[in-house]
């Protein structure tokens, strides 16, 4: 199980233990085998492929995720061998973004924590199952609420025009 303190969000890194452009093989070893796996792969359905059959091959632009549910975790590996961390999920109750706990805090809450550190580029996405997201793409990151309560929030990568990981400490 992870600490507190590994569920602090950093924008364009990942959380403290969990850096974008990590492997696959460098997850398992801090976190064990995912309990569960699943390929994300548009152009795999549109032609009606089964991502889950053992002679499924992904397509460059598939998606392979880990599922850590008892640590409140998904992690997104992308790339030309689907093997680089881009993206990371969490709903665990101990979020950190900025020294503030976020979990279950409400849109005007995040909106005021966000405008507190400058950030002002928000869209608020109502989605059709009843969620409202607050999206911030400088920060590349995804607040999902239910009921005006933060429940989830989506980090995803910084890349360049070439699509290649940026360290967000040389942007």
């Amino acid at each position: 199980m992870l600490s507190k303190i590994d569920f602090e969000l950093f924008p364009g890194k990942g959380l403290r233990k969990f850096t974008f452009g990590m492997n696959p093989e460098e997850v398992v070893f801090i976190l064990g085998k995912p309990e569960e796996t699943e390929w994300l792969d548009e152009e795999a359905e549109e032609a009606l492929i089964d991502v889950s059959s053992p002679s499924y091959e992904p397509t460059p632009d598939a998606v392979l995720v880990y599922y850590y549910w008892d640590n409140y975790l998904t992690l997104f590996f992308s790339g030309e061998k689907h093997d680089k961390l881009t993206g990371i999920e969490c709903d665990h109750d101990e979020m950190v973004l900025w020294d503030e706990k976020i979990y279950q805090k409400g849109v005007k809450f995040i909106r005021e924590l966000l405008r507190s550190h400058k950030v002002y580029d928000v869209e608020t996405i109502e989605e059709a199952w009843g969620e409202q997201v607050l999206s911030v793409e400088s920060l590349g990151i995804d607040f999902y609420f239910e009921k005006d309560l933060l429940s989830s929030v989506n980090l995803s990568a910084w890349f360049d025009g070439n699509g290649n990981i940026v360290d967000s400490d040389k942007v």
